[in-house]
């Protein structure tokens, strides 16, 4: 029989408890009898015979013929699990973030189960236990699953309902084995530092060639308004020349009275540069 004490409502209060074993001396005397659970734990006394009794929240447990009893956390707990360096199907590392809830099931064989399985040996059990159990499964499952995608789809999340499905059905077995069942659906979060420096140097190539293909646009655009101007003084200028041969007596400034104002600012501007690009030419 195991010599131990322990302050149990401190142990009640302390949100990483999931389960502990305390022998009835520690919890029962002659002026105490029995003990009301708290809402959230439940129990499960061992008596002389072997005989166990399971208690749910709120009940009384009795010290009759007791020698033991195992108090657990009747409400659902949140696990968390880090999966290091899981490699992609594109062969990204990836590290991965596991969360879900489980729930300690207040039945006899399964309260069995649970303390032979989770607990082993231990008189006392917390959160950090709990996944300590759970961890080689998640782990698994979630390579397993990781090998069978590409970082991008990991990371971005698009196969996270298919892989917490998976996962819980790979945790099946061991929840089974120890008393113990998933609560909510797992939530599954994965992350590639290496990835992510390629997809960055990608978006800031294309950036690159984004800004150098509106460069390009924007050149272009400049050259054909160019041309268009060109072309169009040409024509202004061959309207002029036949003015001029059809009248040569007439001095340039009557002859472009036949252009509007705006033409006729254009005309003499590109007079000007010919005229200057001609005396440029002879020096």
């Amino acid at each position: 029989m195991m010599n131990r004490t322990i302050d149990l409502e401190t142990w009640f209060h302390n949100a990483e408890s999931v389960a502990t074993v305390v022998p009835a001396e520690a919890l029962f005397g002659l002026l105490k009898r029995s003990l009301e659970l708290p809402h959230a734990f439940g129990a499960m006394s061992i008596r002389n015979d072997g005989s166990r009794l399971v208690y749910t929240p709120g009940q009384e447990v009795r010290g009759d013929d007791v020698t033991e009893v195992l108090f657990v956390r009747a409400q659902p707990m949140d696990v968390s699990f880090r999966v290091a360096r899981a490699a992609s199907a594109d062969k990204y590392l990836c590290d991965a973030q596991v969360n879900f809830d489980v729930r300690i099931l207040l039945e006899r064989s399964e309260l069995d189960s649970f303390r032979d399985r989770v607990m082993g040996s231990q008189s006392d059990l917390t959160v950090s236990g709990l996944e300590g159990y759970l961890q080689g499964s998640v782990e698994r499952a979630i390579r397993d699953f990781a090998d069978d995608q590409s970082a991008a789809d990991l990371v971005d999340g698009k196969q996270e309902e298919t892989a917490a499905s998976g996962l819980r059905e790979d945790l099946k077995g061991p929840c089974f084995a120890g008393g113990i069942v998933i609560e909510s659906p797992p939530s599954i979060r994965f992350e590639s530092e290496a990835y992510a420096n390629v997809r960055r140097a990608q978006e800031q190539a294309a950036r690159e060639l984004g800004e150098h293909e509106a460069g390009q646009e924007l050149r272009d655009a400049i050259l054909q308004a160019q041309r268009k101007r060109t072309d169009h003084l040409e024509t202004m200028l061959t309207k002029l020349r036949a003015l001029a041969d059809e009248s040569p007596d007439v001095g340039l400034p009557d002859l472009m009275r036949a252009f509007d104002e705006s033409q006729r600012g254009q005309l003499y501007q590109a007079l000007f540069e010919s005229r200057a690009r001609q005396h440029a030419s002879r020096w």
